[in-house]
């Protein structure tokens, strides 16, 4: 599909999560803004949008069973569509690749709970799957 993703491992280390990743190849020489491509860096301030990214996003959440097209808006009140969730980052890396950043954030917000310290939460896919399958059956 043209989607490359980054090696991620989380660690857990005495009672602490810690999640590492590689970079992604040329972010550090340029601005991370020049190289953003799809969706937002900075909270949904800005929101980017790209014909190849949106192809390769609409697969991802066709295989997914997300949603494809979401109508967004940004700080300036512009209305975009973007496959998937404003939350992930689409760059393209300095090696012509382009990375998807944050799909965890592709999960729909679990809006009934909020966590400890009032972290949002998301909802696993696989309650997703098994909505879908019960709305399928009735």
């Amino acid at each position: 599909t043209g989607l490359h993703v980054l090696h991620m491992i989380v660690i857990n280390y005495r009672g602490f999560k810690v999640i590492a990743q590689c970079i992604i190849p040329g972010i550090l020489s340029v601005d991370q803004m020049n190289c953003s491509q799809y969706g937002s860096i900075d909270d949904g301030k800005t929101v980017e949008t790209n014909p190849e990214f949106e192809e390769i996003m609409v697969q991802v959440c066709e295989k997914l069973g997300l949603e494809d097209h979401i109508e967004v808006t940004d700080a300036e009140n512009v209305k975009k569509r973007i496959a998937g969730s404003p939350d992930i980052k689409g760059i393209l890396g300095s090696d012509k690749r382009k990375y998807i950043l944050d799909l965890l954030r592709l999960s729909p917000r679990d809006l009934n709970y909020q966590g400890v310290e009032n972290e949002t939460c998301v909802i696993r896919p696989e309650l997703l799957k098994l909505f879908k399958k019960s709305k399928e059956t009735t």
